[in-house]
């Protein structure tokens, strides 16, 4: 599985900018996490997604930067979550 289809596998990207991303989630957002994606070779990165999570679901991010991880390590690449307050 690649990083675009965990992304699309947990959140919902067309959901109105005030409500959390996570699927069957109708609540508002509370945090906005920007996730990096760095290449360990040349250690340049770039930005992957945005999103928007509530309160609830921020225990989870740690489960799913894990899973992308896992993934990512494959092409020698690291996956970074910034948190700020939203």
């Amino acid at each position: 599985m690649n990083t675009a289809e965990i992304f699309v596998k947990y959140f919902d990207f067309r959901k109105p900018k005030e409500q959390c991303n996570f699927f069957n989630c109708e609540a508002r957002y509370d945090k906005e996490i920007i996730f990096h994606e760095i290449d360990i070779k040349i250690g340049k990165g770039r930005e992957l997604a945005k999103i928007r999570v509530c309160e609830k679901h921020l225990e989870k991010i740690r489960e799913i930067l894990k899973v992308l991880n896992k993934e990512s390590i494959k092409e020698r690449k690291v996956i970074k979550a910034k948190i700020s307050q939203g």
